[in-house]
């Protein structure tokens, strides 16, 4: 059977973990293949907001199967805490054995790295997810298989001077790192994961050839923090496209039956990095604070801008966008008027800049200036329509600039944040 991939098409924070909540009623699967525990998904539930930093936002739904990939890197003390609530609601975990494994000094050379850049940091979570990548890259891994014994922990920490070399790196940055037998101790708290590890590739062959059987496979972060596609050097260490699936499982088109891209009505980033529509006025202030937009993670204010559409052709373009899932809709409801980002100037000459490709420098930014246009608000709250014609004309007209921008349809609506706020357009092609 295809598989349904769900990625952020902006920066993250697009409201990927509500979509990934709602479509999950319709699927038997729920799987999450990147990033780690600096990605937050909040869901609101019965009015109760939920946030999940590791585990697929299908948890919630008693015997549904969420599998965990093997290229997530997993924080221990974040998947205990999460598999409790998958327990109270009955669902089912499976954890890949090779997923890396979060470790203590991953978390310090993190933030010993942030504090040297100072104001050239990247602004990470400081949760340890690039440096544990890196590890991951040069060979040096400490996975969640190895967390079944104490003598399976210790030959890991000693394979390939993985305690070694992290721990001077921690030195060199000004801190003090856990010793040996300390990050053996940490290690053997979580030596219950085990009852979950599994070989999660196998076992999404196997629900492929299996009848009526639906895959949905959700993303971390956004395209635009893609490690391949997105704004370097600011960006994540992982795959955040739909690449970032067939790198974790090694499946392929034409198995992948759609991938749709979660993009807010309008824009925010968490940390540095270039963001050409941000704006800091009355308008990104009322929109930051109408939106909750702080970090679900780490609760840093995020910056706010007006919908960049040529960010968004490219995001379709390099993501492998079939369609999009407009998010948040419902907060542009009674303003004056909605700016929106339909473009980019050279400020010496004011001639346009080709693509957002062009932008691949905060050099480069700083020479242009964003064209923007501003169109009509609607005056009526939209947070209770659940039919797409119910929309206010100026609503569906914000839609329809959307779709003929970017070249792509608008086969669902966020108006509100509950579970069911979400309008379809006709058939969604999704299941």
């Amino acid at each position: 059977m295809p598989v349904i991939v769900i990625v952020g098409a902006q920066w993250g924070d697009e409201g990927k973990g509500k979509v990934v909540d709602h479509l999950a009623q319709s699927v038997d699967v729920v799987l999450r293949f990147g990033g780690g525990a600096n990605a937050g998904h909040t869901l609101v539930v019965n009015g109760k907001p939920v946030t999940l930093r590791l585990l697929p936002s299908g948890i919630l739904y008693p015997k549904k199967l969420n599998i965990v990939g093997p290229y997530v890197v997993c924080d221990p003390e974040v998947l205990v805490r999460e598999l409790r609530i998958s327990k109270e609601a009955g669902s089912a975990v499976l954890l890949d054995n090779d997923a890396m494994v979060v470790l203590p000094l991953f978390k310090q050379i993190d933030e010993g790295r942030e504090n040297e850049r100072g104001c050239h940091a990247i602004g990470t979570t400081k949760n340890g997810i690039g440096p544990c990548y890196e590890s991951h890259k040069a060979r040096r891994e400490f996975r969640l298989r190895d967390l079944e014994s104490e003598q399976a922990i210790r030959r890991a920490l000693d394979r390939g001077n993985l305690y070694a070399d992290l721990a001077g790196e921690v030195r060199f940055g000004g801190d003090e790192p856990m010793d040996f037998d300390e990050i053996v101790a940490w290690a053997k708290k979580f030596s219950g994961l085990k009852e979950y590890l599994g070989d999660t590739r196998e076992m999404v062959e196997e629900l492929l050839e299996k009848p009526g059987c639906n895959i949905l496979a959700e993303g971390a972060q956004g395209i635009m923090l893609d490690e391949d596609q997105g704004s370097r050097p600011d960006n994540t260490a992982s795959n955040s496209t739909q690449a970032g699936f067939s790198k974790s499982f090694g499946i392929y088109p034409p198995v992948l039956k759609h991938t749709a891209g979660i993009a807010k009505a309008y824009v925010t980033r968490v940390g540095g990095g270039v963001m050409p529509s941000e704006m800091d006025n009355e308008w990104s202030r009322l929109m930051q604070d109408r939106g909750k937009e702080f970090g679900s993670v780490t609760g840093r204010p995020r910056r706010v801008g007006a919908l960049d559409l040529p960010l968004l052709r490219f995001a379709c373009r390099r993501g492998g966008l079939n369609s999009l899932i407009i998010t948040k809709l419902d907060l542009l409801s009674g303003l004056h008027s909605i700016p929106v980002c339909v473009g980019y100037l050279y400020k010496s000459t004011g001639l346009r800049v080709p693509t957002f490709a062009t932008l691949s420098s905060n050099e480069t930014l700083a020479n242009i200036k964003p064209q923007f246009i501003e169109v009509d608000s609607w005056s009526q709250p939209i947070d209770k329509c659940r039919c797409y014609d119910d929309l206010p004309a100026a609503a569906q007209a914000y839609i329809n600039l959307i779709e003929n921008s970017v070249g792509k349809p608008v086969i669902g609506v966020g108006v509100g944040p509950e579970r069911d706020a979400i309008i379809w357009r006709n058939t969604h092609p999704l299941f």
